[in-house]
């Protein structure tokens, strides 16, 4: 990951969504440890020990990234708390359930798409503007291999992770000349 941030990530301020538990909080760890100011967003931290964690977070925010209005609201406010947002880690994701496309519960189906992909979109279009008028930004969408290869059972997962994939290639384009690298 550091080979993503700039040379020294030290009071550098990172975002990273889903960061509670799992690949987010080790994601925020090892950035913490690189000396980033680290703000964490998740929709449920009764999980969080920071005594476990390793770390101490510069802020925690409960965030549902499916829902524009609230990641609009904590954007504004984590740059109002800490001044700036150098990177954004795109993290928040859940599995939804394993059943075959006739079997899908369409409920679920919609709800894996507004976290996995819908929030992933939200996010940035939060970040990006901020981003680019500071002519700096890092931002690193967590995507999958079920985004490329699928998998039987689990297709809104790997729809979901496979626009994570397009839209990442899409959004790295639009920012190429900007100072806002955009990976997955």
């Amino acid at each position: 990951m550091s080979h993503l941030v700039a040379a020294s990530a030290t009071n550098q301020v990172a975002i990273i969504t889903g960061a509670a538990k799992g690949l987010g909080l080790a994601i925020a760890k090892r950035l913490a440890n690189e000396g980033c100011r680290v703000a964490l967003w998740d929709i449920d931290f009764s999980k969080f020990d920071e005594a476990r964690a390793g770390f101490t977070p510069v802020m925690k925010q409960v965030v549902d990234v499916a829902d524009t209005d609230v990641v609009d609201t904590a954007f504004r406010t984590t740059v109002e708390m800490l001044g700036r947002v150098d990177i954004l880690v795109n993290n928040a994701g859940i599995n939804g359930p394993i059943a075959n496309t006739c079997q899908y519960p369409v409920e679920d189906w919609k709800r894996v798409l507004a976290i996995n992909l819908n929030g992933v979109f939200h996010c940035c279009r939060s970040a990006i503007p901020h981003m680019t008028e500071r002519g700096y930004g890092r931002i690193i969408n967590i995507a999958s291999i079920a985004g490329k290869e699928g998998n039987a059972g689990g297709s809104a997962y790997a729809a979901a992770k496979g626009g994570v994939i397009a839209y990442t290639k899409s959004i790295a384009k639009e920012l190429a000349k900007t100072g806002v690298l955009v990976n997955c």
